[in-house]
C-alpha cells in the first residue's frame, strides 16, 4: 500500500472516519488494527516478526522497571538486544556476512562454507528496531518508566504512517500522545492535508521524473561524458533528497490528521555549510539516534581527542552500513568522516587566514561557499551509494569531469519524452515554494503564509500532480528497501 497511491488515500479516509466516529478510549484499537492491516498489505507472514519484537520489548521494560540499578537491568536490555538485532542481522546482513566470511576462506585456499539464506528483508525492519530499542535503552538507564498498556506499547511501535520509514520516533514523543483525546479540529485535517499534498509533489512531480534521467545516466555511464553526467548527479542529490523528503511529509501529514505530532526529519540539508551540519540537518532522527545510543554510548568526547574520533568513525560507520549491506557503503561512510574531519580541522586556519584580509564575515566566505563545497561533496557521495559497485561509481564520477558536451541537445538525451523539461519545472516549483517557506519548520506548511498565497501555493501543487507525474509514478520509495 504505496503512500503514493490511491489506494492508500482511501485507506486513510476511512480510518480517519472512524477514528473520529468512535470514542476516544477505543481509538488505540482502531489505530493498532488499522497499523498491522498496513504492514501485512506489504508482507503478512512478517507482521510476526513486528510482534514478537513487540513482546519481547514490552516484557523486558516491564522487568528492567522492577529492578533498582543498571546491572539488574542489563540482563533485560541484552535479551531486547538479543532479539531485536538479532532479527536485524539475521534479515538484513546475514547475506553479507556470509559472502564476506566466503570470500576469505577461498582467498587462504578452503572453499566457501557458508550458505546464503536469501531471505527477503522485512520492510521497514530498520526502522520498527531501532524505534523498539531506544524504549529499552531509554528504561535501562532510568530515562522513562516502562508502558504498562501493551496495546498502546504496541501501537507505538507499529503505528502505520511512520511504521515503514520513520520517522524514528522515542517514546518519550510518542506514546503519551496516544492517551490524549483528540478532538476532531479542521486545522489538524487543513494542516495534514497540505503536508500530503507537498509530499506527493515532491515523490510524484519531482523524484519520480529525475529518477527517469538519473536511471538513464547511471546505468549508462560510458555512453555519456561531461554536462549529462554532471547533471544526473546533480538530479539524484535531489531525487534522494526529495524522495524520502516527500515520504516524510506524508508520514507527519497523516498522523497530524489524527491529531498526533511527529518529529521533523529534514531541515534544508543542501543548505548546510558542512558535513557535520548537514547530518543536523538530513535524517535527523536517525541521526539523533545515533548520538543519543550510540555515540554517548562509547563514551562520545569524554576520553580524549583520539577515542572521539573513533567513535564518530563508528557513528559515520553505522550510519552507512544502516542503509544497505554493500562493501561500498563502508567507503561512503569512511568518505563522510574525512570529509567531517577535514572540514573540522581545516575551519580555524581558514578563518584566521581570512581574518587577514578582512573575509572572514563575508557572505561569501561564511555562506556560499561552504554550501556549495559541502553540496558538492554529498552530491559526489551518493554516487557510491547508488552506483552497483564501486567500478561504476568511479566510472560515473570520472565521465562527469569530462568537460565536453555542455550543449542543450547533449543534456537532454530523454528530448523524445521530454524528461528534462518536466524535472525542470519540478524542481523550479519546489525552490519556489522553498522560497515561500522560507526557514520556517516544514512541519507547519506555509501556515505564516496569507489564505491566498497557500491556496495558490496547493493549487500549483494540484497542477503538478496531475501534469508533471512521471510514468514511474507507481514506484515504491527509495527508503523502502531499509
Amino acid at each position: 500500500m504505496l503512500f503514493n497511491s490511491i489506494l492508500y488515500l482511501i485507506f486513510l479516509s476511512l480510518v480517519l472516519m472512524v477514528y473520529y466516529g468512535i470514542p476516544a478510549r477505543r481509538r488505540w484499537m482502531l489505530l493498532l488494527g488499522a497499523s498491522y492491516l498496513f504492514y501485512m498489505s506489504w508482507q503478512p507472514e512478517y507482521a510476526l516478526l513486528l510482534a514478537i519484537s513487540t513482546g519481547v520489548d514490552y516484557w523486558a521494560g516491564l522487568k528492567m522497571a522492577e529492578k533498582e540499578n543498571k546491572s539488574q537491568r542489563r540482563p533485560w536490555l541484552l535479551l531486547s538486544l538479543l532479539v531485536n538485532l538479532g532479527f536485524l542481522i539475521s534479515f538484513k546482513y546475514l547475506d553479507f556476512l556470509a559472502e564476506c566470511f566466503n570470500f576469505i576462506f577461498v582467498n587462504i585456499g578452503f572453499e566457501g562454507v557458508f550458505l546464503l539464506p536469501g531471505w527477503v528483508l522485512p520492510i521497514g525492519i530498520s526502522f520498527y528496531t531501532f524505534q523498539s530499542l531506544s524504549y529499552s535503552i531509554d528504561i535501562y538507564r532510568g530515562d522513562r518508566k516502562a508502558e504498562k498498556h501493551i496495546g498502546i506499547f504496541a501501537l507505538y511501535v507499529s503505528f502505520f504512517p511512520q511504521l515503514i520509514s520513520g520517522p524514528i520516533e522515542r517514546a518519550s514523543a510518542l506514546l503519551p500522545q496516544f492517551y490524549e483525546k483528540h478532538r476532531f479540529q479542521f486545522e489538524n485535517i487543513s494542516r495534514g492535508g497540505a503536508l500530503i499534498l507537498w509530499g506527493l509533489f515532491q515523490k510524484l512531480a519531482v523524484a519520480d521524473n529525475l529518477n527517469l534521467y538519473v536511471t538513464e545516466i547511471f546505468n549508462n555511464p560510458e555512453s555519456y561524458s561531461g554536462a549529462p553526467v554532471l547533471l544526473g548527479i546533480y538530479f539524484f542529490a535531489m531525487q534522494v533528497y526529495c524522495d524520502f523528503a516527500g515520504y516524510t511529509n506524508i508520514a507527519i501529514g497523516s498522523a497530524a490528521m489524527f491529531g498526533i505530532r511527529l518529529s521533523e526529519n529534514f531541515r534544508r540539508p543542501y543548505l548546510a555549510t558542512s558535513i557535520r551540519e548537514f547530518w543536523n540537518r538530513w535524517h535527523i532522527t536517525l541521526t539523533t539516534w545515533m548520538r543519543d545510543y550510540l555515540y554517548i554510548g562509547l563514551g562520545g568526547n569524554r576520553k580524549g581527542f583520539w577515542r572521539q574520533q573513533l567513535n564518530l568513525y563508528l557513528v559515520f560507520l553505522a550510519v552507512a552500513i544502516w542503509h544497505g549491506t554493500d562493501t561500498k557503503l563502508v567507503l561512503f561512510g569512511t568518505l563522510h568522516y574525512t570529509f567531517y574531519l577535514a572540514q573540522e580541522q581545516w575551519r580555524s586556519p581558514a578563518n584566521k587566514f581570512l581574518s587577514y584580509f578582512s573575509f572572514k564575515n563575508s557572505i561569501l566566505f561564511q555562506k556560499i561557499l561552504p554550501i556549495f563545497i559541502t553540496f558538492h561533496l554529498v552530491a559526489f557521495s551518493w554516487v557510491i551509494w547508488w552506483a552497483t559497485d564501486l567500478e561504476s561509481a568511479v566510472q560515473i564520477v570520472y565521465r562527469a569531469l569530462i568537460f565536453e558536451n555542455y550543449t542543450w541537445e547533449n543534456i537532454n538525451i530523454l528530448s523524445e519524452t521530454g524528461v528534462l523539461s518536466l524535472s525542470l519545472i519540478g524542481l523550479i516549483i519546489l525552490q519556489l515554494v522553498y522560497v515561500l517557506q522560507g526557514y520556517n519548520s516544514e512541519i507547519y506548511f506555509l501556515n505564516h503564509r496569507s489564505r491566498k498565497v497557500r491556496w495558490m501555493v496547493f493549487y500549483g501543487l494540484i497542477f503538478g500532480i496531475l501534469f508533471l507525474n512521471a510514468e514511474s509514478g507507481s514506484e515504491a520509495f527509495i527508503y523502502f528497501q531499509f
